[in-house]
């Protein structure tokens, strides 16, 4: 099919007509639709009782006519909505809790992430983030508040995360939400002009309300993993990698107590991610600055070691909780309060090494036959060697 680009917004678009193109803002105008239709319809009741088995294949579906508010809103004349196991993630929001509140020891302090996830999707249109696309053909969406994302996926992914969903559910419970895994919101389907739309929705991990002014994605390998000027041309904040991670002599002063804490968790989380098959999943790291952290202060104290137990605690809480949004408090003007803190997530993590992978890790072992053993390997390995690369990476991130 030829692509299309809509004068009005530079989307493109892949359809046989240009009429019939679908815009970047009929589907963001859709998503909106979707996420308020699931939440008042379907979001209530499906969380009444426990989950079943039936719960994690079961999918609800609908078809919609806009043609009465076509012109108005500049909804498409028609479209489907398919949510995927709507109760599973019903029950997934609301052990993760609200973004909103959240006590110190990280444990839940009421609220509803529902209720946030509903009100950041629908007070206003979500943004495409040009700052989050990779090199797939994935793109991503930012809530207006910054809280969540959504991430367009191939069906391939839909299904791994469809056959791995139950596995997750019981991993996330097991733990009590203590993981470093994707908080993963909902699954829908949207179909318009022909065009099918896979969109995954996740809770952000660089939601603090505090400047980002330096973010790693990590996996461990070294071929490739440098950014290119494609990269970071154009971006305030540029996704860095493993080799600008190594050349900086970067690392995150976490203390011996905390690093201990996130092993422990990523540990659980890789292990879980291995006996799945997946691999090519990432390390997301981010390095925030206090907003209100004086230009002397930052002379002063332009490490990130963070100088104190109090400091270390705070920092496990942004750590665990990946970045609620009232991390601000108290304030960062209290003795020992660090100038920088981070935040810290696993990303991708619906890659499974299927036979499409083996093809290119056969592939890659011919065309770099120097790289030698697990730590100077390309991406593209076994889950078994993946997880042992990037633990003992992230291991030599911390200090």
């Amino acid at each position: 099919m030829d692509k299309h680009t809509d004068k009005r917004n530079g989307s493109q678009c892949t359809c046989s007509d240009p009429e019939l193109c679908v815009t970047a803002k009929q589907l963001k105008l859709v998503m909106s639709w979707s996420v308020n239709y699931s939440l008042s319809q379907l979001d209530s009741s499906a969380k009444e009782e426990a989950l079943v088995a039936e719960d994690f294949i079961g999918v609800h579906k609908v078809t919609v006519s806009m043609e009465h508010f076509r012109v108005s809103c500049g909804m498409p004349a028609s479209f489907q909505f398919k949510e995927y196991c709507p109760r599973v993630f019903a029950h997934l929001r609301r052990e993760f809790g609200s973004s909103n509140v959240y006590s110190i020891d990280g444990r839940d302090g009421g609220g509803s992430c529902s209720e946030d996830f509903r009100a950041a999707w629908t007070v206003q249109l979500p943004a495409w983030d040009s700052d989050s696309r990779g090199h797939s053909s994935s793109r991503f969406l930012r809530s207006a508040d910054g809280a969540f994302f959504a991430k367009t996926i191939e069906r391939s992914e839909a299904g791994a995360l469809k056959r791995m969903l139950s596995s997750y559910w019981n991993h996330v419970t097991d733990c009590q939400t203590d993981t470093l895994l994707p908080q993963l919101m909902a699954l829908y389907r949207i179909t318009m002009s022909g065009s099918k739309f896979y969109i995954l929705f996740m809770r952000s991990v660089f939601n603090s309300g505090h400047p980002l002014i330096r973010k790693y994605d990590l996996k461990g390998s070294r071929v490739a993993r440098r950014a290119t000027t494609a990269d970071t041309a154009g971006h305030a904040v540029p996704t860095l990698k493993d080799l600008d991670f190594i050349r900086a002599a970067d690392c995150l002063n976490v203390g011996p107590e905390v690093k201990s804490a996130i092993m422990e968790r990523l540990r659980r989380d890789v292990a879980f991610l291995e006996r799945h098959n997946i691999m090519d999943y990432s390390l997301l790291v981010g390095v925030h600055e206090w907003a209100d952290v004086s230009k002397e202060d930052r002379q002063t104290d332009c490490s990130d070691q963070l100088p104190s137990a109090e400091a270390q605690q705070f920092n496990r809480f942004l750590i665990k909780q990946h970045l609620p949004s009232n991390v601000a408090e108290p304030s960062p003007s209290s003795a020992g309060r660090p100038t920088r803190f981070y935040s810290i997530g696993m990303i991708d993590i619906l890659t499974d090494y299927g036979l499409v992978k083996r093809a290119a890790c056969a592939c890659k072992r011919m065309r770099y036959p120097a790289t030698g053993g697990v730590d100077n390997a390309f991406s593209t390995v076994p889950p078994g060697q993946y997880a042992k690369r990037f633990l003992s990476f992230a291991d030599s991130c911390m200090q």
